[in-house]
Parts: structure tokens; C-alpha cells; sequence
């Protein structure tokens, strides 16, 4: 498959896959001294246990089971603390023509990495061989996650056993996105209504407030945070 890998640069997002060992190896460096989301460099750590592999890196106290209105979550079953790493999605990498080709329901299971940049974790889910849990983490307008990078979700809080583990759609979805446009009922006080392509900037104005823009531009997607610097 033949992708332009200039889109990549240009959103400035080097931790798109393939994940190399020697990232992890500098995350566990990091203290967890400070509080991770908090001070001049955004610390993430590793569970103790290390990440499991699937398709993706899931923290090892992850289950996927399914909710009282018959869709799939993912929960912990045990303590996930603030800044560990929760997921590092891998997949293969669509462009928007390709990800068309792709039945509806697995084009709304992509990652956005840019523009026109979609990964997928696996084609096929009902193919236990190419089963991935990560697809299955769903969005809040509250959530207990944030993404950094492009493809890694951290614990924004610590999480306690039996909580299921969403993060803000709007942190990796813009225009051009299959999963856009769809109206939300997540149930948080702060509740948008619909998950818009411009959701981003109210997010980032929001995570500054409570963290400052430097730090909240962290915690979206890559080319997101780009885009947005490119707008001011």
C-alpha cells in the first residue's frame, strides 16, 4: 500500500506506528515524582506489570465486556493510575479513498493520525485472530483518558477497578472522519450533543484552562494540535 508519508511531517507526528521499543524504554525513565499532567514535561508511565499485546499495547488491567445497552467497553479490573499508558493503538494505515473500500462499520473503528491518514487495528472483528480490544474503548465528553501523540492514551486520573476507560472522540476526529456528525449521549454533565469536526477547539480551550495551552495541546492528536496552532 502506497501512502505518502509527507502528510506525517507535516502534522509533526512522530509516534505513529510501527511503535519502537526504545519509546517505551524512555517512558519508564521518566519519574512519576510530579504529578504526570502537571510541570514542564507531560510524564507517562508504565503499568508495573508492562503492556500487553494484542494487535495493540493494552495496560494489562484492561477487560472488554459488554454494557447494559448491548455495546462492547473496555473496563479495569484493577487500579490504573494517572499517567500510565492505557493503549498504544497499531494498525494499518488507510488513506480516506482507501478507508472508503472498507465496509461502514470498520471505517467508524478508525484512528485519524492526519488529514487524510486513518489507522485500523483490524479488518475484520469477528475474526478472533484479528480481534483487537483497543477498538472498543468509546468516547465521553468526560473522560478518564486523553490522547498524546497521535496513537497513545494515558489515564488522566487514577481509575478504579469495575470504571470503564473512554476518551473525547473529539481529541482525534476532524473533517473528513466517517465517525463525525453523529449525535452523543454519553450522559456527562458537559455533554456536547453531537460530536462536530471543529469539537477540537473547544477542548483545547477547555484543557487550558485547567492546565495551560502549552500542556493541553498535548493531550490531542498531533495533527490536531498543528492544525490548531495553525489557525491562530
Amino acid at each position: 500500500m502506497q501512502v505518502s508519508f509527507s502528510l506525517y511531517s507535516k502534522y509533526n507526528a512522530p509516534n505513529i506506528i510501527p511503535f519502537k521499543q526504545s519509546l517505551l524504554e524512555d517512558y519508564k525513565k521518566q519519574t512519576p515524582k510530579q504529578d504526570p499532567l502537571e510541570g514542564d514535561k507531560l510524564v507517562i508511565s508504565t503499568p508495573k506489570e508492562g503492556l500487553v499485546k494484542q494487535n495493540s499495547f493494552l495496560h494489562p488491567n484492561l477487560k472488554l465486556k459488554y454494557k447494559s445497552n448491548g455495546e462492547r467497553g473496555v473496563f479495569a479490573t484493577g487500579e490504573v493510575k494517572k499517567g500510565e499508558i492505557v493503549c498504544i493503538f497499531v494498525g494499518d494505515i488507510f488513506t480516506a479513498d482507501e478507508l472508503k473500500k472498507l465496509p461502514e462499520d470498520l471505517q467508524r473503528k478508525t484512528l485519524q493520525l492526519a488529514p487524510d491518514i486513518y489507522q485500523l487495528a483490524s479488518k475484520n472483528p469477528n475474526d478472533t485472530k484479528a480481534f483487537d480490544a483497543a477498538e472498543y474503548f468509546n468516547h465521553s465528553c468526560e473522560p478518564n483518558l486523553f490522547l498524546t501523540g497521535n496513537n497513545i492514551l494515558i489515564a488522566g486520573r487514577d481509575i478504579k477497578p469495575s470504571e470503564e476507560l473512554t476518551f473525547d472522540y473529539g481529541t482525534s476526529d476532524t473533517l473528513g472522519n466517517p465517525d463525525i456528525g453523529w449525535k452523543c449521549d454519553c450522559g456527562a454533565t458537559n455533554c456536547r450533543g453531537e460530536n462536530t469536526p471543529d469539537a477540537y477547539r473547544g477542548i483545547i480551550a477547555k484543557l487550558s484552562e485547567k492546565y495551560g495551552q502549552e500542556r493541553a495541546l498535548d493531550l490531542v492528536a498531533n495533527y490536531i494540535k498543528q492544525m490548531y496552532l495553525d489557525e491562530q
